[in-house]
């Protein structure tokens, strides 16, 4: 706990010394990750003392660090401009703001270097939807029959593994029996689960899988992540480029999400659609290569902490594959206005505050990583990437600590996310990320220093009861 004291006292410093403070938003009770698991006694003693803290851990029966959004307040200049925009009262059917495929550019040149990847982009290259998942929803019929399923490298986000085509939707709804609902009933399995590799603590892709899966299930769509949901891997180049160049001899197309781009520690996020035109470029020079057809798609949602504001963009490994893909999202409606003039103001005006967020996180994530390896190595493994502000968890050895004490007890065994919940500690439970995972945990460190100190002590104290 000391070294938790002295990490705290450097940040405060930091952010009392700068020109912008970085608060920390105590959870509402409407969000998603605290409405279901937080408890707190005295809400309204609470909502008088204004934003006091102090004894939030007294009024909680629990700390929730699991949903992949922050407990930091938005940034003063978003919050006046959603008030602004609110006295406008202008809710009507709108235009697309101007300037808006600019401002994305510009915040892409200076984040990830755009420009410097083959003939560079403009404007035009850039496209808007209003939400990630709604865009990889349209693309994935672009890019592929509907019927046929597509590959995606696991662990990973559980929404990604869970997209259905439309027929497989109609075909088993039309089967209901009354009085049930969708979620007494199992649609196939459209995703084609491939395990990455973990081997010298490093997640790979298991390239003899992906290509037998391919082969077996004539896919051609991958659905790819970087940085990478829930180990925060920050794929190197060289491994982008490994596989381009096997998409490419296959004929696979990729849809890339980027949303944690922003959340890059060490180095730059690298599009992957712009260096498919870097690669392609250099590639077709010598020889007729084949292109990967590309999207990456990007979001204000986690860079800002606006996930219920956000304005997904996208890029596309080349002009002319824009221009088909905009036939299919024809349908779709652009961002609501609110949501792009957020986007307009938050590249152009808010990284100032973007950077300190990233002060707070960088401590956060360095706090988290040290105690785990210090107090919890007998039960967890973490993996920490390079990017997003995830803790991917290997807990099979708690689990087996788990089995042992039911066995002894004569009890029902609990599960590692069981067990943390039950001491206070609600992490997001490693199964949905894809066949295999039950034994892990996804740990959110995007939260006030004091309450993930109190969550990780928690966690410390219930371990040591199985000692």
């Amino acid at each position: 706990m000391v070294m938790a004291k002295e990490k705290n006292i450097k940040l405060a410093r930091r952010l009392k010394n700068s020109s912008l403070e970085l608060e920390y938003s105590f959870p509402h009770k409407d969000s998603a990750r605290w409405h279901k698991y937080m408890k707190v006694q005295n809400a309204q003693a609470h909502a008088q003392k204004g934003t006091s803290r102090e004894g939030l851990h007294e009024r909680c029966t629990a700390i929730a660090l699991s949903k992949a959004d922050m407990d930091f307040a938005i940034a003063p200049g978003i919050q006046r401009l959603i008030g602004s925009y609110a006295k406008e009262g202008c809710f009507m059917y709108t235009l697309d703001k101007a300037g808006i495929q600019e401002s994305v550019l510009a915040w892409m040149g200076q984040q990830y270097d755009v420009q410097s990847y083959g003939d560079g982009f403009v404007a035009d290259d850039v496209q808007l939807m209003p939400t990630v998942l709604q865009a990889v929803a349209l693309l994935l019929p672009f890019f592929s029959d509907e019927k046929v399923p597509y590959i995606a490298f696991t662990p990973l986000y559980p929404p990604l593994l869970q997209f259905q085509p439309f027929h497989s939707i109609r075909s088993k709804g039309a089967k209901f029996e009354a009085g049930k609902t969708a979620e007494n009933h199992e649609l196939e399995k459209h995703c084609v689960e491939v395990p990455l590799l973990l081997a010298d603590n490093d997640y790979k892709i298991d390239y003899v899988r992906f290509e037998q899966k391919l082969m077996e299930h004539r896919a051609k769509v991958l659905i790819f992540c970087n940085p990478h949901n829930p180990m925060g891997k920050v794929w190197p180049a060289s491994q982008l480029r490994e596989l381009l160049n096997f998409c490419a001899e296959k004929n696979v197309s990729i849809i890339s999400d980027e949303v944690f781009a922003d959340h890059v520690y060490t180095g730059k996020h690298i599009p992957l659609a712009a260096l498919e035109r870097e690669r392609h470029a250099s590639v077709n020079a010598k020889v007729n290569a084949k292109a990967v057809s590309i999207v990456s798609i990007f979001s204000t949602g986690k860079t800002f902490n606006i996930p219920a504001l956000q304005c997904a963009s996208m890029i596309f490994s080349s002009l002319k594959l824009k221009k088909q893909a905009e036939l299919s999202m024809a349908c779709f409606s652009s961002p609501p206005l609110l949501h792009q003039k957020l986007l307009v103001h938050a590249y152009g005006q808010e990284r100032n505050w973007y950077e300190k967020l990233k002060v707070g996180i960088c401590e956060n994530r360095d706090y988290a990583w040290q105690f785990i390896e210090k107090e919890l190595s007998a039960y967890l493994h973490p993996f920490m990437g390079d990017g997003t502000y995830l803790i991917w968890l290997r807990a099979e050895k708690l689990a087996l600590a788990l089995f042992d004490k039911s066995k002894k007890e004569k009890s029902r065994q609990e599960t590692p996310w069981q067990f943390f919940e039950k001491a206070g500690v609600v992490l997001l439970d490693g199964q949905p990320f894809g066949r295999g995972f039950q034994n892990y945990l996804r740990l959110n460190v995007a939260t006030n220093p004091e309450w993930l100190q109190e969550a990780l002590l928690r966690m410390k104290l219930a371990c040591a009861r199985l000692s």
